[in-house]
């Protein structure tokens, strides 16, 4: 065992789960990662049902659009926290493991006020205070909560990251089952936001407790250290994020403009359906990328390969059936999810589907890349499709309207797959040609 995985099992064995939990360490890693993905998944896509069945067509459109800054949020700080833990920390000696992550809880919570403070700027500024307050909160709870849980699953710990999912979603599929039950107008967008938020919390606050057994006590790593390391890598994962907000994720708020409110809940209608697959994405990529990274620093390329072709085949097993279902059942899906209310945009649901599925196999080279550390080729498929966006978007969504957007979509998806997809299969080539000549792959 290296050192970096032997310093991995003594953080992680130090830490008992509460209530007796402990057994569930016995379950095999993959089984507790599906577990947790499930919860998360299943969570917010009835929590999207709801509020889309109890809040209207508009107030669902503002919703989704303050949803949608939430996910940006998250993106950027995944990009500079959550990946650079899933491939660093496996390279680090035994008694460098928890000074590391005692630094990256702290940078945490910091990184959770600041958030707050910008929405008491963006509120005073705007006069948005209910929506502005709610989604900066949600925004810094769910970052937070996300840290925790890529702590628990860079130490090879499923069992705690599924104890942070359950406290985070529990509560928010529980308020999503009572909206379906017990339905009511009153529910709009802040109020959504303020329980999206509230829910995070208890997610943060039990990877707080979970993660500050094993780290509250370390004296943290100097900051400069880290910071140093999380930018070299990070910042293209932070461009790439930046790149997406500039490319795909800006469509709902042309249509905004554009269209309307109704047009935009369509549309991110369609999209937070389909957004089961990028869940199951980030429940791979928390699990995979850590593995990944420490098969080819303990064993050789071919093993490596080998085990991204695995989780490569699970991930389109899981999400292929659901894409190929939302192509052909588009309006009756609608109908039973979010209502007839949403049944006009059957045809968006066609066009997002392929958009996701384009987007989910660029996910998984960007998982592979990622693992290589090689993440400048998803900035750079990103910033393409910024500069498409740029160049058509705004023509795209005035001329052709609702449909214009979505094709725009599928067109940035099917570019990002080709550019990322590409740049995999030339890193390997490479990777592949040093480890012939005996060079470090």
């Amino acid at each position: 065992m290296d050192a970096g995985t032997a310093g991995i099992g003594a953080v992680t064995t130090e830490v008992r789960l509460p209530l007796g939990l402990d057994r569930l360490r016995r379950l095999p890693g993959m089984s507790l990662a599906l577990a947790d993905q499930a919860l998360v998944s299943g969570a917010n896509f009835l929590f999207i049902i709801a509020v889309a069945r109890s809040a209207g067509i508009e107030q669902f459109g503002l919703f989704s659009l303050s949803l949608a800054v939430v996910y940006f949020t998250g993106g950027l700080a995944n990009a500079i926290l959550g990946l650079p833990i899933s491939v660093l920390l496996p390279e680090r000696a035994s008694e460098a493991v928890a000074p590391y992550l005692a630094r990256l809880e702290r940078v945490n919570r910091w990184i959770a006020v600041a958030l707050v403070g910008l929405a008491v700027v963006f509120g005073a500024a705007s006069g948005l205070w209910a929506i502005g307050l709610a989604t900066a909160l949600a925004c810094a709870a769910r970052v937070a909560s996300e840290v925790h849980r890529r702590i628990a699953y860079a130490l090879q710990d499923g069992a705690r990251a599924l104890l942070i999912d359950v406290a985070g979603n529990a509560c928010l599929a529980i308020a999503a089952v009572a909206l379906l039950l017990w339905p009511t107008r009153s529910f709009d967008a802040p109020v959504a936001m303020t329980a999206v938020a509230g829910c995070a919390i208890c997610g943060w606050a039990a990877g707080l407790m979970l993660n500050r057994s094993a780290l509250g006590g370390v004296a943290p790593e100097d900051f400069r250290a880290v910071a140093g390391r999380h930018w070299e890598f990070g910042r293209w994962g932070l461009g790439a994020s930046l790149a997406l907000w500039s490319a795909s994720q800006l469509y709902p708020f042309l249509v905004a403009g554009f269209l309307g409110l109704r047009e935009v809940a369509l549309l991110n209608g369609a999209m937070r359906l389909l957004g089961l697959a990028n869940v199951l994405m980030q429940g791979i990529e928390s699990y995979a990328t850590p593995r990944l990274r420490r098969q080819l620093l303990t064993t050789d390329l071919r093993s490596y390969r080998s085990a991204w072709s695995g989780f490569a085949t699970l991930g389109c097993l899981l999400v292929t059936p659901l894409m190929v279902a939302a192509m052909v059942w588009p309006e009756a899906i609608l109908h039973a999810t979010l209502g007839s209310e949403f049944v006009d945009g059957a045809q968006v649901l066609r066009i997002v589907a392929a958009t996701q599925l384009f987007g989910f196999l660029a996910r998984l080279a960007t998982v592979g890349l990622n693992a290589l550390k090689e993440a400048r080729p998803g900035f750079l498929g990103q910033v393409v499709c910024a500069v498409v966006t740029v160049a058509v978007g705004p023509l795209a969504v005035s001329r052709y309207g609702l449909d214009g957007a979505a094709w725009a979509l599928l067109g940035n998806a099917l570019i990002n797959c080709i550019v990322v997809g590409v740049a995999f299969w030339l890193v390997l080539r490479r990777k592949a040609g040093l480890a012939k000549e005996g060079m470090v792959a």
